[in-house]
């Protein structure tokens, strides 16, 4: 018998490196496939070019619509227009026509300190304000009407008053007051209201 130290043990020749490899992976290590490899990314340099392109152009539309959409001067005529009705309305003590451009949950204080949170609490206020002559008395001056967006749905508006010839309730005169107003609005739709107006009155100095 021979040792198994003196016989030469022969074992079938395999190829470990390739025989896990596909196919396609041999012919890529075998150097088949280096044109469609730098076509690949060839093609894609060109999509991200593209996409880029792309993505340019759609932020330019959406800044080019967002402009044309929202116009300050336009916006601003609306939001200046809401003090003619609340002048009117005051002048014709109209109370529907003083209130048209308040939201349904508004907060208005005037400069006596009285609140009401509500549009129905704010007509049913200004229905009893509005039958006292000597509160009636005297004529409106709005100047420095001051309109900032602070986005396009939420402005405000900032305004001053002279009220000439108002009368105290016992008919006496008073002192021109200087009674000034910020607005809040908030933008519904394609109209403007308020959901907050608070009124203050300037007093002398000592």
């Amino acid at each position: 018998m021979h040792s198994l130290s003196s016989r030469k043990l022969k074992f079938p020749k395999y190829d470990y490196i390739n025989m896990t490899k596909t196919a396609a992976e041999k012919r890529v290590m075998q150097g088949h496939y280096h044109l469609p490899l730098e076509k690949t990314k060839k093609m894609r340099n060109i999509l991200i070019t593209l996409f880029t392109a792309v993505l340019w152009v759609s932020c330019e539309y959406k800044q080019e619509k967002q402009s044309v959409a929202f116009d300050s001067h336009i916006e601003s005529a609306k939001i200046l227009k809401t003090i003619d009705n609340w002048n009117l309305g005051w002048d014709s003590r109209n109370v529907e026509l003083a209130i048209k451009d308040y939201s349904e949950n508004t907060d208005w204080t005037n400069a006596f300190g009285d609140r009401v949170q509500s549009k129905e609490a704010l007509r049913q206020l200004l229905s009893e304000i509005f039958t006292m002559d000597f509160v009636m008395a005297g004529k409106h001056n709005y100047s420095n009407d001051d309109v900032e967006f602070l986005n396009s749905e939420i402005a405000l508006l900032r305004s001053t008053n002279i009220r000439t010839g108002q009368k105290w309730s016992d008919g006496s005169l008073m002192k021109d007051r200087h009674i000034h107003h910020l607005r809040v609005y908030q933008k519904t739709g394609n109209e403007w209201k308020i959901i907050n107006h608070m009124i203050s009155q300037a007093n002398e100095r000592n």
